[in-house]
């Protein structure tokens, strides 16, 4: 039961979030896929994957030899500020760049709702172990409410999958006993809320 809770702690990775939020998206919302076509969609994805995942994770290996982070899973309060820094470095200059291309405002929206949830784990990883595993699928969550109100539709199937996918990550964070039930919640409530309320409002900077 603890490798399987392993498994799906790494496949539920928070640093995964965005290019899960951009497949979901684009996958259920009739709208993006009407606004954003194929051609346009794949290329971005590369993007998304080359500078939100793998220049992170290969920047945190490079911190972990020379010994800046104790363990690139960042456990400890100094780790998870040096790697959301990362992450956050990495998102803002994707961001940046994407804003010159011609990409819908929720998906800059969802952008902005990353960024946002990065600088509040920054702030409060001090005080309070807050899970990212939750505030990533409670983003999720979130993100699909927000593109409902957004553009007038509803897919059940898709909010039950991601509700699906929070039990699971949130049964494998408690059973490796990453977190407690409490941090878990939180973040799952700060991921849900901040993400309605900017995906379904479409605010971006």
């Amino acid at each position: 039961m603890l490798q399987l809770s392993k498994i799906i702690s790494f496949l539920l990775h928070p640093i995964f979030l965005f290019v899960y939020l951009f497949i979901i998206a684009v996958a259920v919302d009739p709208y993006l896929q009407f606004v954003m076509p194929p051609e346009q969609g794949k290329p971005l994805l590369i993007i998304l994957v080359i500078n939100t995942i793998v220049l992170p994770v290969v920047s945190l290996l490079f911190l972990l030899k020379r010994g800046a982070i104790q363990s690139i899973y960042l456990t400890n309060p100094k780790d998870r500020k040096i790697g959301v820094l990362v992450m956050f470095v990495f998102y803002l200059i994707t961001y940046i760049l994407i804003r010159k291309l011609a990409v819908p405002q929720s998906f800059l929206a969802i952008f902005c709702g990353v960024l946002v949830s990065l600088v509040i784990v920054f702030f409060i990883s001090g005080y309070f172990n807050i899970s990212m595993h939750a505030l990533a699928v409670g983003g999720l969550i979130g993100t699909l409410f927000g593109l409902f109100k957004a553009h007038a539709f509803i897919n059940l199937y898709a909010l039950a999958g991601a509700f699906i996918l929070f039990g699971l990550s949130a049964t494998s964070r408690l059973l490796l006993k990453a977190h407690t039930a409490r941090e878990i919640n939180f973040g799952a409530l700060i991921g849900i809320i901040l993400f309605y309320l900017i995906v379904g409002n479409n605010y971006y900077f």
